[in-house]
Protein backbone atom coordinates (compact mmCIF):
# COMPACT_ATOMS: atom_id res chain seq x y z
CA UNK A 1 0.00 0.00 0.00
CA UNK A 2 1.18 3.41 -0.98
CA UNK A 3 1.55 6.81 1.14
CA UNK A 4 1.39 8.39 -1.74
CA UNK A 5 -1.17 10.97 -2.72
CA UNK A 6 -1.72 13.13 -6.15
CA UNK A 7 -1.59 16.44 -6.34
CA UNK A 8 -2.44 19.16 -8.96
CA UNK A 9 -0.66 22.49 -8.93
CA UNK A 10 -0.74 25.17 -11.04
CA UNK A 11 0.95 28.93 -10.81
CA UNK A 12 3.77 29.15 -8.68
CA UNK A 13 4.45 25.83 -7.84
CA UNK A 14 4.36 24.14 -11.43
CA UNK A 15 7.68 23.30 -12.36
CA UNK A 16 9.91 26.28 -13.70
CA UNK A 17 7.87 28.73 -11.24
CA UNK A 18 9.30 30.03 -8.28
CA UNK A 19 7.61 27.57 -5.72
CA UNK A 20 8.44 24.20 -7.53
CA UNK A 21 11.40 23.60 -4.97
CA UNK A 22 9.10 22.09 -2.62
CA UNK A 23 8.48 19.83 -5.67
CA UNK A 24 11.92 19.28 -6.52
CA UNK A 25 12.12 15.63 -5.48
CA UNK A 26 9.33 14.44 -6.83
CA UNK A 27 8.39 13.36 -10.60
CA UNK A 28 5.74 15.06 -12.19
CA UNK A 29 2.91 12.16 -13.13
CA UNK A 30 1.00 13.80 -15.37
CA UNK A 31 -0.75 16.85 -17.07
CA UNK A 32 -4.39 17.47 -16.49
CA UNK A 33 -7.52 19.23 -16.35
CA UNK A 34 -10.22 20.56 -14.06
CA UNK A 35 -13.73 21.48 -14.20
CA UNK A 36 -16.17 23.73 -12.21
CA UNK A 37 -13.32 26.23 -11.40
CA UNK A 38 -12.64 30.13 -12.70
CA UNK A 39 -8.79 30.69 -12.65
CA UNK A 40 -8.30 34.51 -11.56
CA UNK A 41 -4.65 36.56 -11.49
CA UNK A 42 -3.40 39.50 -9.54
CA UNK A 43 0.52 38.09 -9.30
CA UNK A 44 -0.24 34.94 -8.45
CA UNK A 45 -3.40 32.74 -9.77
CA UNK A 46 -6.54 32.02 -7.54
CA UNK A 47 -8.57 28.91 -8.20
CA UNK A 48 -12.17 30.02 -7.37
CA UNK A 49 -14.77 26.88 -7.55
CA UNK A 50 -17.47 27.71 -9.80
CA UNK A 51 -20.15 25.19 -11.26
CA UNK A 52 -21.01 27.22 -13.91
CA UNK A 53 -17.61 27.57 -15.07
CA UNK A 54 -17.27 25.62 -18.69
CA UNK A 55 -14.05 26.06 -19.14
CA UNK A 56 -11.02 23.65 -17.75
CA UNK A 57 -7.62 24.87 -15.77
CA UNK A 58 -4.61 22.85 -16.38
CA UNK A 59 -2.57 21.24 -13.51
CA UNK A 60 0.51 19.07 -12.73
CA UNK A 61 0.41 16.48 -11.19
CA UNK A 62 2.52 14.81 -8.60
CA UNK A 63 2.37 11.92 -6.01
CA UNK A 64 3.63 13.36 -2.75
CA UNK A 65 3.99 11.89 0.12
CA UNK A 66 2.39 13.30 3.85
CA UNK A 67 5.39 15.34 4.81
CA UNK A 68 5.58 17.15 1.44
CA UNK A 69 1.29 17.66 1.76
CA UNK A 70 2.37 19.25 5.06
CA UNK A 71 4.47 21.53 3.33
CA UNK A 72 2.93 22.50 0.24
CA UNK A 73 -0.16 23.22 3.28
CA UNK A 74 2.01 25.33 5.06
CA UNK A 75 2.60 27.48 1.40
CA UNK A 76 -1.08 27.61 0.73
CA UNK A 77 -2.08 28.33 3.95
CA UNK A 78 -4.38 25.96 4.65
CA UNK A 79 -7.20 25.53 5.85
CA UNK A 80 -7.06 29.59 6.72
CA UNK A 81 -6.31 30.69 2.74
CA UNK A 82 -6.53 28.46 -0.01
CA UNK A 83 -8.35 25.17 1.09
CA UNK A 84 -7.32 21.77 -0.18
CA UNK A 85 -9.99 19.68 -1.86
CA UNK A 86 -9.86 16.14 -3.90
CA UNK A 87 -11.87 16.32 -7.13
CA UNK A 88 -11.95 15.06 -10.21
CA UNK A 89 -8.96 15.59 -13.10
CA UNK A 90 -9.14 14.84 -16.50
CA UNK A 91 -6.14 12.78 -18.10
CA UNK A 92 -6.54 12.27 -22.03
CA UNK A 93 -10.08 11.50 -21.38
CA UNK A 94 -9.71 9.58 -18.69
CA UNK A 95 -11.17 10.47 -14.93
CA UNK A 96 -8.88 10.47 -11.75
CA UNK A 97 -8.48 12.51 -8.51
CA UNK A 98 -6.09 14.62 -7.02
CA UNK A 99 -6.21 17.09 -4.40
CA UNK A 100 -6.04 20.72 -5.12
CA UNK A 101 -5.79 24.33 -3.39
CA UNK A 102 -8.78 26.25 -4.04
CA UNK A 103 -9.63 30.21 -3.14
CA UNK A 104 -12.65 30.81 -1.08
CA UNK A 105 -13.36 34.44 -2.89
CA UNK A 106 -12.63 35.99 -6.30
CA UNK A 107 -9.38 38.43 -6.35
CA UNK A 108 -7.97 40.15 -9.63
CA UNK A 109 -8.83 39.52 -13.21
CA UNK A 110 -10.04 36.35 -14.15
CA UNK A 111 -7.96 34.20 -16.72
CA UNK A 112 -10.23 32.50 -19.38
CA UNK A 113 -7.09 30.53 -20.89
CA UNK A 114 -7.37 27.96 -18.21
CA UNK A 115 -3.36 27.93 -18.03
CA UNK A 116 -1.55 30.01 -15.13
Amino acid sequence: MSNLVTVGVYGTLKLGRSNHDLLEHVERHAEGWVKGYRLYESGIPFLVKDDTSDYKVKVELYKVDRDTLENLDGLEGHPHAYCRYEVPVEINNEVTTAWIYEYPSIVGRENTTGIF
